[in-house]
């Protein structure tokens, strides 16, 4: 390619690169803004070597990522490197291990020996206390057992064994908090570097739609109802009630009025609210998730939690095998064995990093997933439960025909549906005047003061006449005359489209036929749902007959067309009490109850705000493919942790084996556990879908 570029590892859908130069943050953001020019290209990963990145693609898509790797311009990509030098940020493994490493040495060079077994029972007095509380609370776990094997190591007058059993249980200790560390760091640097459309208001009381990144201190945003609220600020102007159970816990929602103050990561339930920011870090709170996703039994997988319970039952047996071994061999080195070697470490540092590092790598691959658990219940899934609009189809409008009436062109309706829907921030608004862009048609104003009746249409005046844009029952509110063909167009129409209305005095001059196409992959996935065995369901408010059409064409195990909220909520229910595991995948405010009542909720980015903080997963992708993904990284992390599980088992087994053997020496038996142990944690670290 005619790049310092080697190829590391190469799948169907990803590719890792070596450079032959460390990437900084700017070389990051130069490949990230280039990447967006290849529609294949799904995502880039870094890696904390900084030497290496990954290109995510579509299937049969490698052409694209040549033609991205060749447009690359190294003289920039250089240029970057030189002018903004890397910050290495915290240590890394080697760096923990080679300074452990140094400073044991170093002890051991300069220190006499007095000196150095004074040193040492100085550090094992930590585990002591760690073991007395463990035993003051009546528990026989881990911190007995370490404390167990330093103690009889001393009392055997084997300082050298005693030293090395602290060393390892010393770096074991710095490499578990780096893990957890470095693993939610890396979770949260992936979910903040987000960015999103803001709706702002100008000084001059205009509403304007910028990037998240514009946003600064003072900057006036616009939330509307079911909105997340995405800085930190001050209310200026309007009225609703928030949501701010993601912060507080409680459910009851809290008025907001112009003085008071709003958080981010909270939800705008009713009213609109003109909010002065005052923190612009994007969704400040995000960190709360983090501590959540670390911490929250709630959110806690099962099976790390059994894993866990189970681990430290295990210590018991350790103990168990030391007495029946001293008492059959009277050698205390023999019984030692058991201290050295313990089954519950491995288990209950393993687990929860392979949970974590499965979230992280749901991250890098567009999936947030808001919990360990979601993982383990998410084997669990039957039945698959899709809403329409915005699930199954793109939450994107499309203009799929015009058919202007009376003199009027297809040109002239589009020009003053366009002038109205502009003020507006709805989803065919805005289809509306995407369409008339694309067909370079100027839409200057030319009406009156703009009315907007909230889920009816706009209402504004020309030349003393009422100009009218919405729904039918909006049309026939302000009794606008349809004609015998317009009648026939809508009765043949309006079950397979969303028909938008536009009048003009008292005359329908066109009527705008809007579709929700399928998503990509909408098909292939759903019938390789329904090959490996899975019941796929649709909940739709559309009518029926647009429903049996898309039925048709998908063959769903069942379908249910013109459902409310509270329909969608009942029938997650019918579906759990009938012995299923359910999982929802919805976009809007209607769906938020279902998706909260179903073993997992989940959303696609651009669903509404509530939705998404009612939802377990997000779905950053827009593609469906992306349950494919997650059904395989809930199989990959299973698989993981029964691997660590056996390895566990088969290792240590083993080692107790030929300590019991007097083929290695306590010192050596402590460093080969100690050192498996480190190994199996190490490897709780790697992708499960590479």
């Amino acid at each position: 390619m005619g790049a310092p570029l080697t190829v590391l590892h190469q799948s169907k859908t990803r590719i890792r690169l070596g450079v032959a130069f460390p990437l900084n943050e700017a070389c990051h953001d130069y490949l990230t803004e280039l990447s967006k020019q290849f529609s294949s290209i799904r995502a880039l990963h870094f890696y904390q070597t900084n030497k290496q990145f990954a290109v995510q693609f579509d299937r049969q898509q490698l052409d694209q990522v040549k033609a991205y790797l060749q447009a690359i311009d190294w003289e920039i990509l250089m240029a970057k490197v030189r002018d903004n030098p890397i910050d290495h940020g915290p240590e890394s493994v080697y760096d923990i291990v080679s300074n452990a490493l140094y400073f044991k040495a170093l002890r051991m060079a300069l220190l006499p020996t007095s000196w150095r077994h004074g040193l040492i029972l100085l550090r094992a007095v930590r585990f002591v206390k760690e073991a007395i509380k463990s035993l003051l609370t009546g528990k026989l776990d881990m911190h007995v057992l370490d404390a167990s094997a330093i103690f009889v190591s001393l009392l055997s007058g084997d300082f050298r064994s005693a030293d090395t059993i602290i060393f390892l249980l010393n770096l074991g200790d710095q490499l578990e908090a780096w893990s957890y560390e470095t693993s939610l760091a890396n979770l949260e640097q992936s979910l903040a570097k987000q960015e999103f459309p803001v709706w702002i208001q100008t000084e001059e009381g205009e509403q304007l739609k910028v990037n998240s990144t514009e946003i600064s201190i003072g900057s006036h945003i616009v939330c509307q109802e079911g909105d997340d609220i995405p800085f930190d600020g001050t209310v200026i102007q309007g009225d609703g009630h928030v949501n701010e159970s993601s912060i507080t816990g409680e459910v009851f929602l809290v008025h907001k009025q112009a003085g008071d103050i709003v958080h981010s990561n909270t939800t705008l339930e009713s009213g609109e609210l003109i909010v002065e920011v005052t923190n612009n870090k994007p969704n400040a709170r995000i960190s709360d998730m983090i501590e959540l996703i670390k911490t929250a039994s709630t959110h806690q997988s099962t099976n790390a939690t059994e894993l866990t319970q189970k681990a430290d039952n295990l210590v018991k047996y350790n103990f168990l095998g030391m007495a029946l071994t001293y008492l059959l061999t009277r050698s205390i080195s023999k019984a030692l064995v058991f201290i050295l070697v313990d089954y519950s470490c491995a288990l209950k540092i393993s687990t929860p990093i392979s949970y974590i590092s499965a979230i992280n790598e749901g991250v890098e691959r567009g999936i947030v997933i808001k919990g360990s658990r979601y993982l383990e219940v998410m084997n669990q899934i039957d039945t698959f439960v899709f809403d329409k609009t915005g699930t199954l189809t793109t939450s994107i409008p499309m203009i799929n025909r015009i058919e202007p009436f009376y003199d009027y062109s297809i040109e002239d309706v589009l020009r003053i549906g366009a002038c109205l829907e502009e003020h507006i921030y709805h989803p065919i608004a805005q289809a509306i005047v995407q369409e008339a862009d694309n067909n370079h048609i100027i839409h200057e104003e030319f009406h009156g003061k703009i009315t907007h009746v909230v889920a009816k249409g706009i209402i504004s005046t020309y030349q003393d006449k009422t100009l009218l844009i919405g729904s039918k029952s909006f049309m026939e509110e302000h009794e606008i005359q349809f004609n015998a063909n317009q009648r026939e167009m809508i009765t043949t129409y309006e079950d397979q489209y969303n028909l938008l209305y536009l009048a003009y005095g008292e005359q329908l001059i066109a009527l705008f036929f809007i579709d929700m196409p399928l998503r990509q992959n909408t098909t292939d996935v759903l019938e390789q749902l329904k090959a490996s065995g899975k019941s796929i369901v649709l909940l739709s408010g559309d009518h029926a007959a647009r429903v049996a059409k898309l039925d048709q064409r998908i063959g769903f195990d069942a379908t249910y067309s013109e459902v409310y909220p509270e329909d969608k909520h009942r029938i997650i229910q019918e579906l759990q009490a009938e012995g299923r595991s359910v999982f929802m995948i919805g976009d809007g405010l209607n769906d938020s109850a279902a998706l909260s009542q179903a073993d997992i909720g989940a959303v696609f980015q651009e669903g509404s705000d509530l939705a998404r903080q009612a939802s377990d997963i997000i779905i950053k992708t827009d593609d469906l493919q992306s349950l494919h993904t997650l059904i395989d990284l809930s199989d990959g992390v299973q698989q993981k942790v029964q691997r660590n599980m056996t390895h566990t088992y088969t290792i240590n087994s083993s080692l107790i084996v030929m300590g019991l053997l007097d083929l290695l020496s306590p010192s050596l038996l402590a460093t080969l556990h100690n050192s498996a142990t480190l190994l199996m944690i190490t490897r709780s670290f790697f992708n499960v879908l590479d």
